[in-house]
């Protein structure tokens, strides 16, 4: 949890974490203080109030901002296959399917969204898991014909019904973030598909 805090850089976060220290300072005041009890109690009231909703405010600034940074493959890979874990059409833009490993625990769930034509992938250079997959019903998309590498890497689930949802992965510094929106008011969703069309488009298949 903590070494994710250097990621945030929303100053309204730091600014909770300066109000809780001054609720403790007020606090130990009232405790101290010679003020007739009921107005002591109506203070501790307000106090317990402040404290909790700075708290749920911290929390809620916290998760939008350090939810999904990833310090090495393995949680990488362990995010996404909860990710593709999902009903329906998948669809990944990925440069080779490094995250996914011949009959790994991913590669079993991908298999058998293969074999009920609900898998698509698009992808720079070919694996042999990709090549595996295609077999078994799999839609595969070479797009090595152009000159061109995404720099982040996205998923789509649920792609092609009413709660579709994406996975944006990139880079920022030394860990690898991933981000999730809905298709519903997310421009960041229509760019991706703008995109996959468009790799679909130029790919071979």
């Amino acid at each position: 949890m903590f070494k994710n805090l250097k990621h945030i850089k929303d100053w309204n976060f730091y600014e909770k974490i300066f109000s809780l220290i001054a609720d403790a300072i007020i606090t130990l005041f009232a405790i101290n203080s010679d003020i007739p009890s009921y107005l002591k109690n109506l203070v501790w009231l307000f106090i317990i109030g402040y404290f909790i909703l700075t708290l749920v405010r911290m929390i809620k600034i916290y998760n939008t901002h350090a939810k999904n940074i990833f310090h090495n493959d393995n949680e990488i890979k362990k995010y996404m296959r909860n990710w593709v874990n999902s009903d329906g059409r998948t669809v990944i833009i990925s440069r080779d399917l490094s995250w996914v490993s011949l009959n790994d625990d991913t590669y079993k769930i991908l298999l058998d969204k293969a074999k009920k034509h609900e898998l698509s992938i698009i992808l720079k250079n070919h694996s042999k898991c990709a090549c595996n997959l295609k077999k078994y019903g799999a839609e595969i998309y070479d797009y090595s014909d152009i000159d061109y590498t995404p720099e982040t890497r996205f998923t789509f689930i649920h792609y092609g019904r009413s709660n579709p949802r994406l996975a944006i992965g990139y880079q920022e510094g030394e860990v690898r973030k991933i981000k999730e929106f809905d298709k519903s008011g997310a421009i960041e969703y229509s760019l991706a598909e703008d995109l996959c069309n468009l790799l679909k488009k130029v790919s071979k298949k």
